[in-house]
C-alpha cells in the first residue's frame, strides 16, 4: 500500500522516453547475460581472450563450458569454430567501431551469435540474435543494462535496489578521487543476479538528448582519429558508434603522462595479465598498450587538443 504523507522521496525528472524501448532493462551487462543463459540453456559458449573476468562470471556459475579464442590486430577472431547443435558464440564489439564486422558475424552464425555491444549503447540488436548494451559505461548512473533477446520473452524480476548516487554526485561537485573510491567500491558490490533497471536510472535515462550525444562522440571521434591514425596501429578503425578512440600507439606511453595533465585514460582488462599464456600473447600485449582515449558527450575540441597535445610532447 503506498504510504500518503511522511517525508518527501528524492525528486526524478517526469515524462520523457527511453532510448532502448523495445529491449528489456535490467540491472548489468551479467545479468542479460544470466537471463540469455536461464533461456536457452547453452551447451557450450565460445568467449574471448580479450574481455573482462565479469563476462566469464554468468557462465561459470551456471557451470557452462567456455572454449576462449584470441583476437587480432583487426580485433576479429583469429579463427572462427564450426558450431555444433546448442553451442553459443560471443563476441565483443569492441570499442564500437567493429559495427560491419559484427554484422558479418550474424549471417555466419544467426542465431547462434551472442553479441556483447557494451561498448557499442546506440544499437538497437539484431534480430532474432541476442545481444545487449550498457548505460553504466556510457552515462553517469549507477546500473542500466539493455537486452535484446533472440526470441520474444515474457519474464519479471524484483527491481535493482542495491545502488549509490555518491560516486556520481561527488564527482559532479568536483570530488573526483573520493568519488572514484566510491565508484569502485559500489563496482565492486556487483554481482551475477538478475535484476529489473532501477527506478532511478530508468527514469534519468529518459531525460537524455541522445542524438545530441551520438553526434559529440562521433566529432570527438573523428577528431582524434584525423590527428593520430597515421600512428596508430590500428589504422582504420571507423564503423558504427564509438565508445571511445582506441589508440595503440607505435611505442608504449606510460599512464603517468595523461595522469599528471588530469586525464584519465582506463585500462581494458588488467585481470587479462593473469591469463598470460602462449594462446593469448596478442591480448596481453594489446591490452597493455591500447589506450582507450575519452571521447564522451562531457567534451569537444579543446578537451580532444588536450589529449593530441600530451600524445605529440611524448
Amino acid at each position: 500500500m503506498k504510504p500518503i504523507g511522511g517525508f518527501f522521496e528524492l525528486e526524478l525528472p517526469q515524462g520523457g522516453e527511453n532510448y532502448h524501448t523495445g529491449a528489456i532493462g535490467l540491472s548489468t551487462g551479467r545479468a542479460c547475460l544470466g537471463v540469455f543463459i536461464e533461456q536457452m540453456k547453452p551447451k557450450k559458449v565460445f568467449v574471448p581472450y580479450y574481455t573482462c573476468d565479469a563476462t566469464y562470471h554468468p557462465f561459470q556459475i551456471r557451470n557452462i563450458p567456455l572454449e576462449y579464442y584470441e583476437i587480432n590486430a583487426d580485433l576479429e577472431p583469429t579463427a572462427l569454430p564450426v558450431l555444433k547443435e546448442g553451442e553459443y558464440f560471443l563476441y565483443t564489439n569492441y570499442f564500437g567501431v567493429k559495427e560491419d564486422y559484427t554484422l558479418e558475424l550474424t549471417k555466419r552464425y544467426g542465431t547462434a551469435l551472442l553479441v556483447d555491444n557494451t561498448h557499442s549503447y546506440f544499437h538497437k540488436g539484431y534480430e532474432g540474435i541476442w545481444s545487449f548494451t550498457s548505460a553504466r559505461k556510457h552515462f553517469g548512473v549507477p546500473d542500466g543494462a539493455y537486452l535484446y533477446p533472440g526470441q520474444p520473452l515474457d519474464v519479471s524480476y524484483p527491481i535493482f535496489k542495491g545502488i549509490t548516487i555518491l560516486p556520481y554526485f561527488n564527482r559532479l561537485m568536483g570530488d573526483q578521487e573520493l568519488g572514484f573510491k566510491q565508484y569502485q567500491a559500489h563496482e565492486a558490490s556487483l554481482d551475477c543476479d538478475v535484476y529489473r533497471i532501477s527506478y532511478y536510472s530508468e527514469k534519468m535515462l529518459a531525460t537524455l538528448d541522445y542524438e545530441k550525444i551520438k553526434k559529440v562522440r562521433i566529432s570527438n571521434f573523428d577528431y582524434l582519429h584525423q590527428a593520430l591514425k597515421d600512428s596508430n596501429r590500428l589504422g582504420d578503425i571507423r564503423s558504427g558508434s564509438p565508445f571511445c578512440y582506441p589508440y595503440w600507439p607505435l611505442k608504449g606511453i606510460p599512464s603517468v603522462n595523461f595522469h599528471k595533465n588530469r586525464i584519465f585514460v582506463p585500462s581494458y582488462w588488467k585481470e587479462i595479465q593473469n591469463r598470460r599464456g602462449p594462446e593469448s600473447e596478442f591480448t596481453a600485449q594489446f591490452s597493455e598498450q591500447v589506450l582507450p582515449l575519452p571521447i564522451d558527450h562531457r567534451y569537444g575540441k579543446e578537451e580532444m587538443d588536450r589529449i593530441i597535445e600530451v600524445i605529440v610532447n611524448y
